[in-house]
This record gives structure tokens, sequence and C-alpha cells, in this order.
């Protein structure tokens, strides 16, 4: 069944949130915030994690790198100085609430911002394609953050990275109130969105496309309001399974050497009562081989490798345990997997 989103907005919400920014603002007219002085200058330098995704130094003076910040709130926290040009768009449901907020202050935001929802974006932006996509804090106060990660990716040119920053268990910390109703937690080392009445892990989300994450845990005190951090990196590697190099038969597979990911796409043909091994080479040896279980309701899987390896090997194979202690393991094919870059 296909998601939709609801295009109503919480009004108690919108109050909690203007209520913040206005605490906020009335504070930096009285003793100005580096932090907030730092977002509304076009001179603050585009921060080094980007400049990196987008291969900032490979890019001509000329170029101009197309960057997405999705719940960008009243300012974005991305600067734009860089050696090329940055066109950096800001997408907000409260866009325009923030707009008469910084027009009361005198504050001009130095980015251009849209008003919308997250599960809008590609009727918002009409299919614009961004080079690196965006959002802090956000996506655990959206109406459906699955939809949303599906919008962001769909605007994602083939080989950017999209990157998502929440707080772990937002709505549990915030018990459900105002636009907390939906949580981000690890489970067996995947990243899982749910709420009391559904649970669905990133994997389905992103059609098996490859991603990294990490949590920072916090130190809590007596009176803790933020829970622990969560950053996704989610690589937007292929916009169809199809363009994946042919690893065997029924079988699409590539390897990024820059990147580490591996993404392994098949058919209903491949043995679905075979496991899949993974084994690898770098310039020290081999890597712990990985196995796992092909699933029909996600055909296409990814798995982050070390980057730089030599040679990946996948492939399929039965085990038989010929007594409590000893296993037989039968492979049935093995394929090289191509290396990109």
């Amino acid at each position: 069944m296909a998601l939709e989103p609801s295009r109503e907005i919480d009004p108690h919400g919108v109050e909690d949130e203007m209520a913040y920014w206005e605490k906020v603002f009335n504070e930096h007219a009285v003793t100005p915030s580096g932090y907030l002085t730092a977002k509304l200058s076009p001179a603050t330098p585009l921060p080094q994690q980007i400049f990196r995704a987008v291969d900032g130094d490979q890019r001509k003076p000329s170029d101009v790198v197309k960057i997405l910040d999705v719940g960008c709130g009243p300012l974005s926290v991305i600067g734009t100085s860089a050696p090329f040009s940055v066109a950096l768009t800001g997408v907000d449901p409260l866009s325009e609430h923030y707009d008469r907020l910084l027009s009361k202050h005198n504050l001009k935001r130095p980015h251009k911002s849209v008003p919308g929802l997250a599960e809008e974006l590609t009727r918002i932006l009409l299919n614009q394609k961004f080079d690196y996509i965006y959002s802090r804090n956000a996506l655990d106060h959206s109406q459906d953050p699955r939809i949303a990660i599906r919008e962001m990716l769909a605007l994602a040119k083939v080989g950017t990275q999209i990157h998502i920053n929440v707080c772990e268990n937002e709505a549990v910390n915030a018990a459900y109130s105002g636009f907390h109703q939906w949580n981000f937690t690890s489970i067996d080392d995947r990243v899982a969105i749910w709420t009391p009445a559904a649970i669905t892990f990133l994997d389905h989300v992103i059609g098996g496309r490859p991603y990294s994450f990490a949590i920072s845990r916090l130190e809590r005190g007596n009176n803790v309001r933020y829970g622990d951090q969560i950053d996704i990196t989610i690589h937007n590697n292929f916009e169809r399974t199809s363009d994946l190099p042919a690893a065997s038969d029924g079988v699409r597979a590539a390897y990024s050497a820059k990147h580490g990911w591996l993404t392994i796409s098949a058919e209903a043909a491949v043995d679905p009562t075979a496991s899949w091994f993974v084994h690898a080479q770098g310039q020290d040896g081999h890597i712990k081989p990985l196995s796992f279980r092909h699933y029909e309701d996600l055909p296409t899987r990814s798995f982050m490798l070390p980057p730089g390896l030599s040679k990946v090997e996948i492939g399929q194979f039965h085990v038989r345990f010929e007594s409590a202690d000893e296993r037989a393991y039968n492979n049935l094919w093995r394929a090289q997997v191509a290396i990109v870059h």
C-alpha cells in the first residue's frame, strides 16, 4: 500500500516552534550568538563533510553545486562559501511563519527557503536534482519520515549522499507531544523507524541502497532534554538496479572502492533456499567473510565494507550438518564483483 502524507499541520506544534525561536531571537538581540551569526552570514564556509561528499577538491570555480536542506528551520546550518558556487535550497513546512519572525527581528536568511512538507518534495521542487541532501533534527518531527526519505532519494543525483541527523527515540523522549510522533533507533546494526503502531527498517525504505550510521551517546544529567544523536549517510548509488553490472545469472552487483559500499541485486530465479557469502580481499589480505539470507521482499541488499579493497566475490552455498560439531559447505556458484570508483 502506498504511503500518503497528510497536509494537516498540528497547530500546537506550530505554536511551540514559534515560541522557541522567538525566545532564541530575543536572546540574540541582547547577546549576539556566534551560532546564529554564522547561520546568518553568507561568508560561513561550506562544512568539510559536505565539501568532501561533493568532491569539492575536483570542482571548478564555474561549477554550481546544488544542496537541499530538508526541514531547514528559520536558518540552515549549512554555510555556502566555497571555491565554487553553492546553490542552497531549504524546505520547511513553517517557512512562511519563519519569514514573518525573521522580518520582525530585522534578520534575513542568506539562502532560498521554500514552504512545504518533506513528504512532498518532488511536487514542491518539480523533480529537481541535487548534489547533496541534508536534514538535521527534522525527520523525527515529520508526518512520515519514510515518505520523506523516499522523496529525498527521488531528488538525489546518482552518486549523491544523503545525510540525516535525528535524535534517537525522539517521540518517546518527548512523550509523543507536538511534532514528535516518530522514533529512529538501531536494531541488530540496522536503522529502524518506528511508532507504537508500526516498525520499518531503513533498508526497505531506501530499496536496499547502502547506508552507514553512527550513534553519539550523550552524557546524561538530571534534566536531560535531548536524546542520543543518530547520523545516517545514504548513498544513492543507482537509479535502477538494472544499472548495476551483471555478476552472474540473475545477479547484479557492484563495489565502490572509494566509499566501501557493496550492492547486490538478485532476481527471483536465484535459489531462495541457499545462503549468500561475501569474500573480500584488500592490500593487507582477506577481511572477515559475510553471510546472509535472501528475502523476496528485499531483492536488493547493500553492505558497507572497508574502502580500497582489491577484490570482492559473492556467491551462494548450502550447509549440511554432518554431526553436532561438523558442517559441510557446498558452494553453488561464485562470481567476482565489478569494482567502481
